[in-house]
């Protein structure tokens, strides 16, 4: 509906009474102009381009500028160092190192009332909408004679009602 307010105003822009469609589509921040962060991006640069990090590192090591933070060039090599070879098929719960990193935030976010998070109880996915589609092809039988259902709260996240007409 927003694309066909946004035509109308482009059309007739008297026709409404505002002059402009904010977007407020929370899978896209960048859409409403949110500064991309550059932290992982960067990582996965250097992860992905082994030839750029092993530059970074000799300049780093010729105290010459890198074009990227410290901290920036040892994230990327933690990980290189962590996995056989970088665009390899990983695990598919997701790379051991980054598990490891993700079960250790949760132990320090939540607390030791809740015990350690353990790595191997942790999936990685590409995303919230992978992670929502494998979860829930997990929980939904696919046959002719089950009568499988998911209550999905009002107002929610159109990903989940997608997910259930798919499935």
């Amino acid at each position: 509906r927003a694309m066909a307010i946004q035509q109308q105003l482009a059309s007739d822009p008297s026709s409404l009474p505002f002059d402009e469609v904010v977007q407020c589509n929370i899978g896209n921040p960048q859409a409403l102009m949110q500064k991309p962060l550059s932290f992982h991006r960067e990582v996965l640069a250097l992860t992905i381009a082994p030839s750029m990090l092993e530059n970074a590192l000799k300049l780093q090591a010729e105290g010459k500028p890198t074009g990227f933070q410290p901290d920036v060039i040892a994230r990327a090599k933690a990980y290189v160092d962590s996995i056989p070879s970088m665009g390899a098929y990983t695990h598919s719960q997701g790379i051991a190192k980054i598990r490891q990193e993700v079960a250790d935030f949760i132990t320090e976010r939540d607390g030791a009332e809740f015990g350690k998070s353990n790595p191997d109880n942790i999936f990685l996915t590409n995303g919230a909408s992978d992670g929502v589609r494998v979860n829930m092809t997990t929980l939904m039988r696919n046959g002719v004679n089950d009568n499988d259902g998911v209550l999905v709260p009002i107002p929610q996240y159109p990903l989940y009602s997608a997910t259930c007409t798919l499935l």
